[in-house]
């Protein structure tokens, strides 16, 4: 794994751990969960996101 990667993989992690907190707190609905994770996985290309279960098509 390169330097970046292990980069965008971390960048994204913390995101998504925040983002379910933000989901636990009732601070975002689970549609806005989603939007958010598919927007991440765009940004960061993290290599561990093919295992989520986020729909890529939609887009």
């Amino acid at each position: 794994m390169r330097h970046k990667q292990i980069e965008g993989e971390i960048k994204y992690r913390f995101a998504c751990l925040l983002l379910n907190q933000m989901l636990k707190d009732k601070f975002i609905t689970n549609d806005e969960l989603i939007s958010f994770k598919k927007k991440l996985i765009k940004k960061y290309k993290p290599i561990i996101s093919v295992l989520e279960e986020i729909d890529e098509k939609d887009n």
